[in-house]
């Protein structure tokens, strides 16, 4: 595993000592952060509000430093996933000049052509133990997720429900878990589902509001996630941390208006999409020790 070796001034971070500073995005409004295998790398999508431009971004976390690495003024690259080895980053295209609609995979050190992996509008996830996901819909509101053989391409229907748009997917480090969340298609509420690979267990984690981004810690024991607050004048999205068996829901003090949330492969930081445009770590070894990822949460 990667170590991060990080330093960073308090004072740099809005959010408090245990939220720090790691990179202002310039242009779009970013999300959609993706750890790398290592924790080496995020990848994320920069998306104009106002026209049909994007780009893909792949930011060194040690580094600091970002580099657009796919960028079109006539559509959306998204991106969706990295390959276990790390070395390839799969992307969804549409309505690009430059590629047909569908999910793409390429290599992100050498320059090389994309290549197309699925003609198909859907969301994408790839596991660290190689096992796909692929998350779609049809003309009746039916959304599924489809377990695909990397290998023979067979596929394999896990979850089926009625609802919007499905995804994206979080897995853990060994790929026995899958988190993902569900538009229901009502005005703000999705909800937060989890698989249990090894014995294809199903469970509603959520069951109102709006509950989005969910990103689970290593070993599965919690899941981070953004949550929907309207019950102000202005709507908020406050930091949540959650057991995967739907126990012990927090708020993380101070994380507000954060998007994205994204639990390092480590388990040491949650990084999100803070105020400003700009990328900040959240420390939770720090904040609830290093044995915080095999105990989880505790609650009255």
């Amino acid at each position: 595993m990667f170590l991060l070796v990080l330093v960073f001034l308090a004072s740099c971070s809005p959010y408090g000592q245990n939220a720090v500073f790691l990179y202002k995005v310039k242009s779009y409004p970013a999300y959609h952060l993706i750890w790398s295998p290592t924790g080496k790398y995020l990848a994320f999508t920069s998306r104009s509000t106002t026209s049909n431009a994007s780009s893909i971004y792949i930011l060194d976390v040690q580094a600091k430093k970002a580099e657009v690495f796919m960028t079109t003024d006539y559509g959306l690259f998204d991106a969706e996933a990295w390959t276990p080895d790390e070395t390839e980053l799969v992307f969804f295209a549409n309505s690009s000049n430059e590629f047909s609609d569908g999910i793409w995979i390429v290599t992100i050190k050498n320059g090389s052509t994309p290549r197309l992996y699925l003609d198909q509008e859907v969301a994408f996830g790839w596991s660290p133990t190689n096992q796909i996901a692929i998350g779609q819909g049809d003309q009746m509101g039916n959304r599924s997720i489809l377990f695909q053989d990397l290998k023979t391409k067979r596929e394999k229907t896990v979850f089926l429900d009625l609802g919007g748009s499905i995804g994206p997917f979080s897995w853990t480090t060994d790929g026995t878990k899958l988190v993902f969340s569900l538009d229901s298609g009502e005005f703000r509420r999705s909800n937060i589902f989890v698989i249990d690979l090894e014995t294809q267990e199903i469970q509603q984690i959520t069951n109102d509001g709006t509950n989005d981004s969910p990103s689970l810690s290593p070993y599965g024991k919690m899941f981070a996630y953004e949550k929907g607050d309207f019950s102000g004048s202005t709507p908020t999205y406050p930091l949540h941390i959650m057991n995967s068996d739907g126990t012990c829901d927090t708020e993380i003090p101070g994380l507000t208006d954060i998007g994205s949330p994204a639990w390092s492969p480590d388990g040491k930081w949650i990084a999100f999409v803070g105020k400003g445009n700009r990328i900040f770590l959240f420390d939770v070894f720090a904040t609830y020790g290093e044995d915080f990822l095999t105990k989880g949460l505790f609650c009255n």
